[in-house]
């Protein structure tokens, strides 16, 4: 360790203090430690957001009021400087907004599908199918894409032709896609579940009965689906109101067309970027009346993507009612990996979720302790690089936050002067006096705080 530090150096370290200090207040002051963001996209309501692959960028699709009247707008951030770079007109709200694995377009989708060229502003309009896009997926070499329209029971897919947004293939009653574009999961009414090509419209796989209770309205019993990694697998979701109960999760496996695996679990499902990990939301909305501080309930299972066996579950802290009940509200709208499999990011609530229950929240894969939580996070997103979270807020803007600040790692020493909070970058002691045995940094000692017998300082050590 080193005692002097260069100017350079004391102002951002002495920044990274000073936010940590302000989050060990928050620790006190709430039972749930909501996390401060950095920055704020947008600032009506926002309904879909996406950050480019290399994390420079936001793209965020909202509606705000123009000369009294609201309209919809699709419009491209800096996320380092929190400068927009491009607005344009959507023409209704804009349900998805995804950029291109290159970072060089953007797609926008709507009831019409708009390109969107970032170096050049120019737009290009997808044949037009009124229907509200739900997915957007580049095939391999972007010069294809495929969309999933929004319905109830099964939409529509569509591969288009990139560069001159013309339509090549037509998919009737599709409910997932995979994430490479190439396959896509369709059900109908005495076919049972399929696996297909969204190239060629080919058969990859047949399930025609797999939940041993087939009826004629399959839209029934499907409460969705999503592709592993690889595309080895698909996750059949059913709906437990009229086939299984609670809802159940069957591992299918694609190129042989058996059930590998099934267990009780519930839509979204995340897995880790290596496969092997796979998290499933707890549908869990409950009050309870004892509510405390340290009250808790499941939010997600951590599971082997292979077998389905459970791993560990992560707990989350209850948020307060208006009536001052406990209330869980656990069934997630997004679930996420970090690149480095270590955290899992979570989101849940709903738009229109009176009593602002909608919370995002950070956790650790190892331990499955909660490191932060987001307000009224309904949606979130980790930017590539690892350091921040992107997190949509309830009837709000999307906002920015720097996840270092929680991945401190603290622990608690205690010494003949008192308290210490060690972190990794360094100690923060509780003294009687500005100065001691370590560097002299006035910046670091501008907390007073009141203690029996007089005026106590803060001061740090930082770790070189």
């Amino acid at each position: 360790m080193k005692a002097t530090l260069s100017s350079s150096t004391i102002p951002r370290r002495m920044a990274l203090l000073a936010v940590l200090f302000l989050h060990l207040l928050v620790l006190k002051a709430d039972c749930i430690p909501f996390a401060s963001p950095i920055r704020t996209f947008g600032g009506s309501w926002v309904w879909s957001f996406d950050v480019s692959p290399d994390g420079s960028k936001l793209a965020i699709g909202e509606e705000a009021p123009e000369s009294g009247v609201w309209r919809a707008f699709a419009s491209v951030w800096d996320i380092r400087s929190g400068e927009q770079l491009i607005s344009v007109a959507s023409p209704d709200n804009t349900t998805t907004v995804e950029f291109a694995p290159d970072g060089s377009r953007l797609l926008i989708g709507a009831s019409r599908l708009i390109e969107l060229e970032l170096s050049t502003n120019l737009s290009m309009e997808f044949g037009v199918s009124n229907e509200w896009v739900k997915t957007v997926r580049f095939l391999p070499g972007q010069d294809e894409v495929f969309t999933l329209s929004q319905r109830q029971h099964g939409g529509t897919g569509r591969l288009w032709d990139a560069r001159t947004g013309q339509q090549l293939a037509q998919h009737e009653d599709l409910i997932a896609v995979s994430g490479d574009g190439l396959l896509a999961m369709r059900a109908r009414a005495h076919e049972g579940v399929r696996v297909i090509d969204t190239v060629t419209g080919e058969t990859r796989a047949v399930w025609a009965d797999v939940t041993g209770r087939w009826i004629e309205h399959w839209n029934q019993e499907i409460a969705g689906a999503e592709f592993g990694s690889g595309n080895e697998f698909v996750y059949f979701v059913a709906d437990g109101l009229h086939v299984l109960e609670p809802q159940e999760v069957l591992i299918l496996n694609v190129h042989t067309g058996e059930i590998a695996g099934r267990y009780p679990g519930y839509l979204p499902l995340a897995f880790s970027p290596d496969g092997t990990l796979m998290a499933t939301s707890v549908a869990n909305y409950s009050w309870r009346e004892d509510w405390q501080c340290d009250s808790e309930c499941d939010k997600v299972i951590l599971r082997r993507a292979d077998s389905g066996s459970e791993v560990r579950r992560f707990k989350g802290a209850l948020r307060k009612d208006s009536m001052g009940f406990g209330v869980c509200f656990a069934l997630a709208n997004s679930i996420e990996f970090s690149a480095d499999a270590r955290y899992v990011l979570t989101a849940a609530g709903t738009p229109t979720d009176q009593a602002n229950n909608a919370i995002a929240e950070l956790w650790e894969v190892e331990s499955g302790r909660l490191i932060a939580a987001f307000d009224r996070g309904l949606r979130a997103l980790f930017v590539p690089g690892g350091k921040e979270v992107a997190v949509l807020r309830m009837g709000g803007p999307v906002q920015l936050f720097d996840i270092r600040f929680f991945l401190v790692n603290l622990r608690h020493a205690a010494t003949d002067d008192g308290a210490e909070i060690h972190w990794d970058l360094g100690i923060l002691q509780f003294a009687n006096a500005p100065s001691g045995p370590w560097a002299d940094l006035p910046a670091a000692s501008p907390f007073r705080l009141s203690t029996v017998g007089g005026q106590g300082f803060f001061r740090v050590k930082v770790n070189e």
